[in-house]
């Protein structure tokens, strides 16, 4: 109740849990990964007009895991339009660790294979979605199970527009 929670990058929350009672229980702490802001990431809404699509991060302060995935359009012989969403968790999608790392530089890009953007066995390409996650894998106490866990995720979703070609609709 009250007031909405700020968390603030690059901090430790330690999270207890009050019994009815008044006791107090520990549950465990994790640290928020540092920030990550849209400016640092370039991803055009619309399929650039002429040459390669292209994603690329700057100053990036950690590690993070980029998954790129498609969303695809098909007109069933009937006239029916099926649109087919695509997600990160796809088998199919395409993933690269990214960001500051030890062997990995805090800025870079990546030029997307175009057969990854083709159309395929009937399906036009409508979407493609690209998902920046950075994860800290938190601390839990030993009085839990030991398969409990606690995470903290900043997550980026962001999509470039594809767009049927008007013959295909």
């Amino acid at each position: 109740e009250g007031s909405p929670l700020t968390v603030t990058p690059g901090t430790v929350y330690r999270f207890v849990l009050i019994a009815p009672d008044g006791k107090r229980h520990a549950l465990g702490e994790v640290t928020t990964p540092a920030a990550l802001q849209m400016e640092q990431i370039s991803f055009l809404r619309q399929r650039p007009a002429h040459g390669p699509v292209v994603i690329a991060w700057k100053d990036l302060a950690e590690p993070a895991r980029l998954t790129l995935f498609r969303s695809d359009f098909r007109r069933e012989a009937d006239g029916n339009e099926v649109h087919v969403a695509g997600s990160a968790n796809d088998p199919a999608a395409l993933r690269r660790e990214i960001g500051g790392g030890l062997i990995r530089r805090r800025s870079g890009d990546w030029t997307i294979a175009p057969d990854f953007l083709a159309n395929r066995e009937g399906l036009t390409l409508e979407t493609l979605g690209a998902e920046v996650r950075v994860e800290h894998s938190g601390r839990m106490e030993k009085t839990f199970a030991k398969e409990s866990s606690i995470r903290a995720t900043r997550l980026l979703v962001l999509r470039m527009e594809f767009f049927p070609p008007p013959a295909a609709r």
